[in-house]
C-alpha cells in the first residue's frame, strides 16, 4: 500500500493511524503588489509522509519513521511556540499568570477527537508541557527584549 499525507485539518479518526517518515515545510499563499513585488507569504505548509504500519518491516524502517515523526513534531512545535508568543503579546496579561485553562481544556479535547489512542488524560500531560515550555520562552523573549539581550 503506498505512502499517505497526513491532514491536519481533519479529525484523527478520519486519518490513517501510521508513522511519519519523514516532514517538508514549504511557503505558500505569496501575493503580488501593485509594484509588482512579492509580499512575504501569508502561511507555510508542513507535508508529512507517512507509511502503513503494515510496511515498517525491520526496526531500522520503523525507527526512520519515528525519526520523520520526531522531524515533524519538532518544526511543529517551533512554531507553534512562537505563534503562542505572538498570542501572549497580544493578550491583556500574558505569561504564566494569563493562562486560560478553559481554552486549554479545548486544546487537548479537540487533539484528544485526533489522536484517540491517546486519550484526554495523556494529551492534556503532553499539552501542559508544551504550553508551559512555550510560555518559559515568551518570558525569556520579553525579558531578553527589555534587556536587550538575546540569551537562549
Amino acid at each position: 500500500m503506498p505512502d499517505q499525507t497526513l491532514d491536519t485539518q481533519t479529525p484523527r479518526s478520519q486519518t490513517p493511524r501510521t508513522a511519519a517518515l519523514h516532514a517538508e515545510a514549504r511557503d505558500t499563499g505569496a501575493r503580488h503588489t501593485e509594484a509588482g513585488r512579492d509580499e512575504a507569504p501569508q502561511h507555510e505548509e508542513l507535508r508529512v509522509v507517512i507509511p502503513r504500519l503494515e510496511a515498517l518491516s525491520t526496526v531500522e524502517e520503523a525507527r526512520a519513521a519515528i525519526d520523520g515523526i520526531d522531524a515533524a513534531l519538532a518544526a511543529l512545535l517551533e512554531r507553534r511556540t512562537a505563534v503562542a508568543g505572538v498570542v501572549q503579546r497580544l493578550k491583556p496579561v500574558g505569561g504564566f499568570a494569563g493562562r486560560c485553562p478553559d481554552r486549554e481544556r479545548q486544546i487537548v479535547a479537540a487533539m484528544a477527537e485526533r489522536a484517540p489512542t491517546l486519550g484526554p488524560e495523556r494529551l492534556a500531560r503532553i499539552m501542559n508541557a508544551v504550553i508551559e515550555a512555550g510560555l518559559e520562552v515568551s518570558e525569556r523573549d520579553r525579558k531578553n527584549v527589555q534587556d536587550g539581550s538575546q540569551d537562549r
